[in-house]
């Protein structure tokens, strides 16, 4: 598990899983679970595929796939293809990312203040407010997956350091030019830091504060330790309502997780090298265990109605998976009464859980949004044009790259209007009231073709789509 960085001020955690072959596409996917560090937003299930004709112009593959991975990921935030907020897509519940040839050349070196507006604020939080309390600690920049995500090298990365160093936001116990990445944050950075953090520019600040990665910062005494940090954005007690949305997201996601896994099981496609059934089952129930322990500890902020609406999705999706226990059973007959259990749970886990999803998502917006305070789950309550538009971008692209395969299998990169308008309206039946807030044309719109071509176009411009001849599109 790696924890990272973004310039566009995201942290999280990347635990890579599995790799996998993608049906009916020659290439890879490459699985992972990504953990929010910064407003515990929940995890993402996302996979890169890497196609198998881009791998011919790729050099030295093996050894720089770990750093181009996670790297893209971290893009991927940066271009907003990837974000803690929108709604994580149906099927599969898997945003997929493509890895391209491009992915591994060389990127532009990252701006001056960028750099050291990185570094400082890494010092701040690794190195302070995280930091382990221990003597002789210090900070180290050596980090060659950040040299690659920065476009920078270790010494141009140690005279940034150097002249902050000289300005007074270090202490190194070797400071000659080009300097030393072994760091330790002054009082004057602290200060500094503190003073934004408390002041008026306190939420600009927890939106942008960046934590270093991977692990392995933090030295004592010549010695590697991995350090896990989060950051903190003070000592209030938190209210009656944070505690809520709170509780929610940690519900959200963990029930979330635990639905993708039982399809996974459920499912009659199976990846290469994919977890066993049995395997799947028991991380589904790992992650039903978390939701159901905060539930437990929370059932009190939450109104009767979502109470009862979570009580029906936790019996349903265990009754899921006694069925595929059952269905695994040796013991049970093949035939009939063993192909009944397999339906049972498909049906569990592909209609009704996904309904009761929905249900649980709208009811939890409410809960939300009801006091005033802009959700966590999906932004809903943003009124700004600027987020409206994201939102509907970010519809739009989850309903193009769902899992079902509708109008024109996943593997043609290129689809037609008609492709794309089934498939927003597929994405807008499994939640109306959340479509119609994003802004989607509505299915009985007169003119919704001509309403739906204008905002792939808008999308063209802002260089999320792409446009072809014929009038078909494909994701940038």
């Amino acid at each position: 598990m790696t924890a990272l960085v973004t310039l566009s001020g995201e942290s999280f955690q990347a635990q890579y899983q599995e790799a996998g072959r993608a049906e009916n596409r020659d290439g890879v996917l490459y699985y992972f679970l990504l953990t929010d560090l910064i407003k515990n937003r929940g995890p993402r299930q996302i996979s890169l595929f890497l196609a198998g004709p881009e791998r011919v112009f790729i050099d030295n593959l093996d050894q720089r796939l770990d750093t181009v991975r996670l790297n893209t990921i971290r893009r991927a935030f940066d271009s907003k293809l990837l974000d803690f907020v929108s709604p994580v897509g149906e099927g599969l519940g898997c945003k997929e990312i493509p890895l391209r040839a491009r992915d591994f050349q060389t990127h532009p070196e990252a701006g001056d203040e960028q750099i050291r507006r990185f570094l400082k604020l890494s010092g701040y939080s690794l190195g302070f407010r995280n930091g382990p309390n221990k003597p002789n600690s210090y900070l180290d920049f050596d980090c060659p997956l950040d040299f690659e995500y920065l476009g920078t090298t270790s010494d141009r990365l140690a005279r940034h350091i150097w002249l902050l160093t000289g300005q007074g936001y270090f202490e190194s116990s070797a400071v000659s030019f080009p300097g030393t990445l072994r760091v330790v944050p002054t009082i004057k950075l602290v200060e500094e830091m503190e003073g934004l953090v408390s002041g008026s520019e306190a939420t600009r600040m927890i939106q942008n504060i960046h934590f270093h990665g991977p692990n392995s910062r933090f030295n004592m005494n010549g010695l590697d330790s991995s350090v896990n940090v989060a950051s903190s954005s003070g000592a209030e007690a938190p209210s009656i309502h944070e505690r809520r949305v709170n509780a929610l997201l940690a519900i959200h996601a963990s029930i979330e997780q635990a639905l993708f896994y039982l399809q996974r099981a459920a499912s009659a496609g199976k990846f290469a090298g994919e977890a066993s059934d049995r395997e799947l089952l028991q991380r589904m129930g790992r992650s039903l265990g978390a939701a159901s322990e905060d539930f437990s500890k929370n059932r009190l902020l939450i109104s009767e109605s979502l109470g009862e609406r979570l009580d029906e999705f936790f019996n349903k999706i265990v009754l899921g998976q006694m069925n595929l226990n059952m269905a695994l059973d040796p013991m049970v007959p093949n035939g009939a009464p063993r192909a009944k259990l397999w339906d049972e749970a498909r049906d569990l886990a592909y209609k009704d859980l996904p309904l009761i999803l929905n249900a649980i998502r709208r009811e939890a917006r409410q809960s939300i949004d009801g006091n005033g305070c802009a959700s966590l789950i999906d932004s809903e309550a943003a009124t700004t044009p600027d987020q409206k538009q994201q939102r509907l971008y970010s519809f739009v692209l989850n309903a193009i790259g769902q899992g079902v395969c509708i109008g024109e299998p996943m593997n043609v990169e290129k689809l037609s209007l008609r492709t794309v308008e089934c498939r927003i309206r597929i994405h807008q039946e499994q939640d109306p009231e959340y479509a119609k807030q994003c802004g989607v044309p509505a299915v009985t719109h007169p003119n919704r073709e001509k309403e739906i071509t204008r905002i792939l176009r808008a999308m063209q411009v802002k260089g999320l789509l792409k446009s072809h001849f014929g009038n078909r599109w494909s994701k940038t």
